[in-house]
């Protein structure tokens, strides 16, 4: 008994578990089980995080759209992991850029589309994994077509396709990423729409937690109290940790005393992207007086100096 296995079921947000079908990652009755040969193809990452979540990987359906250098990592990690396809949308075209970041193009291929050049490379990785290549902009994709995931993964979009699509995933539990580098930084932006996990305790183990939370409770008291008064919301009716990206874009509130604590590049990608989306593609040459005008009129509007954002640092991440 001492060593009996008690089963806690965990809700981010309060919310309830995602049934199967719908998007999320669930273990239902009539998922694919593991075949023998799967089972000893991932034993060594089964005995790391179990054979569940090795179940809701092998049933679960990723969509990756523009396979850039971080999506192409993200990618084979995916693939070599089992999950259980893996959709590749992208309709650009192989260029000598990709070929510094991107492990499955060959300079040969400088011209041809991205996603079908990658595929056959990507599927010689694990033939297990279902990979499926679309020459398409994700942005002709309607809903319908969309909400079919359990995973939604995008590189390089502009604001207005990254809202569309957390709207869009929120609203059918679909986890979504939004990542990109620029230079030496990068972003990675997760909505996860209220994570589920089980955690599986001993008793001894429960009754170690236990002891030590007792022996630490007057310093968890103290520390507890100082956080709550210390730390206001930056508005009443917006929870940062569970805001869709539209509300963190639109409805922080740049001047707040919390907000010196926030790196500058979250601010300084919200300039890149009305860049983006005003003049498009950046040009250090001929556009970095524009650029930094363009952010300083965006400090403006969120009532902050112009130098709350580094020139230095938008001008390093622009290029």
């Amino acid at each position: 008994e001492g060593t009996k296995k008690r089963k806690v079921e965990v809700a981010a947000h309060g919310k309830e578990p995602r049934p199967s079908g719908g998007g999320g990652l669930s273990v239902e009755e009539g998922e694919r089980a593991l075949s023998e040969e799967e089972a000893a193809l991932y034993d060594r990452q089964i005995r790391l995080w179990g054979l569940d979540a090795q179940k809701r990987m092998r049933n679960a359906r990723v969509l990756l759209f523009s396979l850039r250098g971080i999506l192409t990592e993200v990618c084979k990690n995916l693939v070599l992991a089992g999950v259980g396809s893996v959709t590749i949308m992208d309709s650009a075209h192989v260029s000598m850029t990709d070929l510094s970041a991107q492990f499955f193009l060959h300079e040969t291929e400088v011209g041809s589309k991205r996603a079908e050049a990658a595929v056959p490379r990507i599927k010689a990785l694990n033939p297990k994994v279902e990979v499926v290549c679309e020459v398409v902009d994700i942005e002709s994709k309607h809903e319908q077509e969309l909400q079919t995931f359990d995973v939604i993964c995008v590189s390089g979009c502009n604001l207005k396709t990254l809202t569309r699509l957390d709207s869009i995933c929120r609203k059918h539990g679909i986890a979504f990423y939004s990542t990109d580098s620029y230079g030496l930084y990068a972003y990675v932006y997760a909505d996860l729409n209220g994570h589920n996990y089980a955690l599986e305790e001993s008793k001894d183990d429960q009754e170690k937690k236990k002891q030590a939370e007792e022996a630490a409770q007057p310093t968890l008291k103290k520390a507890r109290t100082d956080f709550v008064a210390t730390v206001e919301p930056v508005n009443p009716v917006l929870s940062v940790t569970s805001s869709s990206l539209e509300d963190l874009v639109t409805r922080i509130n740049w001047a707040h005393p919390t907000m010196r604590r926030v790196s500058k590049q979250f601010f300084a990608l919200q300039v890149l992207w009305r860049w983006h989306e005003e003049h498009g593609i950046y040009d250090a040459q001929t556009n970095s007086a524009q650029l930094l005008d363009l952010k300083n009129r965006v400090c403006e509007q969120h009532g902050v100096q112009p130098t709350f954002i580094p020139n230095e640092l938008m001008t390093t991440m622009a290029q």
